[in-house]
């Protein structure tokens, strides 16, 4: 019994001795590597002789808690990563030395004697795993980009003097790249639809991450919020827009973000209110005039519907006024059409009131860019929907000739100020067929309208002609 004991000893003994040669050897080859009067030829050398006895020690128990085996690792393998050079090809280079970095932290507790310089060389990894994440982003490699960026956020834990948020690699900053990485990779053609949703999701992940860790940009709020809106989650969409708002309030794309979720939302009385604030901070972006233009000419429409509705009830109580003797039915009926008119004078004021800001607003809009076809084209429909109710007077037969007259006359300006504003359109128009198609079919039909035959017969030709190149596919 005592010969098998001291045989076990000595195996045991055999192995932890062989283990330690194998670290005293890879300490050796570290130092034929980081010799400065080695060639290239003798690193090369050094680092293969250095991994594969580090290797050995690391596939045994006895040394997984030797904090000099992880540092000698950690080493060895951040120089396979950064010397492209020694020729060794090992994607996961950066990752094993960061874990070895991490666990001579972890296992040299007491003495301090490797853990120190772990400390800084783990931070030097995590810039590399930065530079090597905006590499593959730069080369549309978004998954490998977040792998890189994700693996560094393991890294901050060991940044205590934080080296590296001195070189403006913060730990919200990553979470917001990786959000903005996840982002485009979603909307990467290559992406399945499962995988987009799965992006999106992250992305919302991390940019909300990166809000909670304070990181001072305001395109984490904006890129935020428009995942949300795209994936239909308008009330967190603004709720994100209106945080990003109370740090950044005059930052003219949260502005922008804000008002396109209150058009989503369809509350285009709260967004012209936004825009007002907008307009007073940005007083020359002709943006906001837009789409303020574009959200009174909505509401005017609101008002002109509710105008119809009233006038139409109107007509059928003043009727039923008319054609009752009852004293008690007629007061009650009275009181009923004093009210209503009292609501048709609100709404034909405010209705008055979003027609003249819609014009006002079109018009300021192209007085800071002419070059906007939307602002040019909006205000064309907006003659339009002024020149509509003149239709009725000259339709209803009850009409006098006087008042037939002025409202063809009062119609006609309308239309001709549309098609001043459909021509000035044209005018900024590079290359969108249908859009010029259907511009000229509304000029055709507009000239038609105030007797202008000629002109009338010209944009005709001009929209028979162009619709017949674009079936047939000989212009886009």
């Amino acid at each position: 019994m005592r010969k098998v004991l001291v045989s076990i000893f000595t195996v045991i003994s055999l192995a932890v001795y062989a283990q330690k040669f194998n670290v005293e050897t890879a300490a050796i080859e570290v130092k034929h590597y980081e010799d400065a009067s080695s060639s290239e030829d003798d690193r090369k050398l050094a680092i293969e002789r250095a991994k594969a006895a580090i290797d050995k020690a690391f596939g045994n128990p006895e040394t997984q808690q030797d904090a000099k085996m992880w540092s000698l690792r950690g080493k060895i393998y951040m120089y396979i990563a950064l010397n492209n050079k020694l020729g060794i090809d090992d994607p996961k280079a950066l990752d094993v030395s960061k874990e070895a970095f991490a666990n001579c932290i972890k296992f040299d507790n007491e003495k301090k004697k490797y853990a120190n310089e772990a400390k800084d060389l783990i931070i030097n990894v995590g810039v590399n795993m930065y530079n090597k994440a905006v590499g593959h982003f730069n080369s549309r490699q978004y998954a490998e980009a977040i792998h890189w960026y994700k693996s560094l956020t393991e890294i901050y834990p060991y940044d205590t003097r934080e080296l590296l948020k001195s070189n403006n690699i913060s730990e919200g900053s990553i979470f917001y790249y990786m959000g903005t990485t996840s982002y485009q990779a979603a909307l990467d053609s290559n992406s399945t639809k499962e995988q987009k949703k799965d992006f999106l999701n992250q992305a919302v992940t991390y940019l909300q991450t990166s809000i909670d860790k304070n990181y001072s940009e305001p395109f984490t709020y904006i890129y935020l919020s428009n995942i949300l809106l795209e994936t239909g989650d308008t009330a967190r969409a603004l709720t994100v827009v209106e945080a990003g708002r109370d740090r950044f309030s005059s930052e003219p794309k949260l502005i922008e973000a804000e008002i396109n979720i209150y058009i989503a939302q369809q509350r285009v009385d709260v967004l012209v209110k936004k825009l007002d604030v907008a307009i007073e901070a940005n007083p020359d972006k002709e943006i906001y005039y837009l789409v303020r233009a574009t959200s009174y000419q909505t509401l005017a429409k609101k008002e002109l519907e509710s105008i119809h509705k009233q006038d139409s009830v109107l007509g059928n109580l003043n009727k039923q006024l008319k054609s009752t003797a009852d004293p008690k039915k007629k007061a009650t009926l009275q009181t009923k059409v004093n009210e209503l008119k009292g609501k048709a004078d609100k709404s034909k004021a405010s209705y008055d009131l979003y027609s003249s800001n819609c014009e006002k607003d079109y018009k300021k809009a192209l007085e800071l860019n002419d070059g906007l076809f939307d602002a040019h084209y909006n205000l064309a429909a907006y003659y339009l929907d002024m020149a509509a109710p003149f239709t009725m007077i000259l339709n209803d037969p009850n009409t006098s000739a006087k008042a037939y007259e002025d409202a063809e006359k009062a119609q006609a300006e309308f239309y001709k100020k549309a098609l001043a504003s459909f021509e000035a359109g044209l005018g900024v128009l590079k290359g969108e067929t249908k859009l010029r198609i259907d511009v000229y079919y509304q000029m055709f039909k507009l000239y038609a309208r105030i007797n202008e035959p000629e002109k009338a017969k010209d944009y005709k030709n001009k929209y028979e002609e162009l619709k017949k190149q674009y079936e047939a596919g000989e212009v886009k």
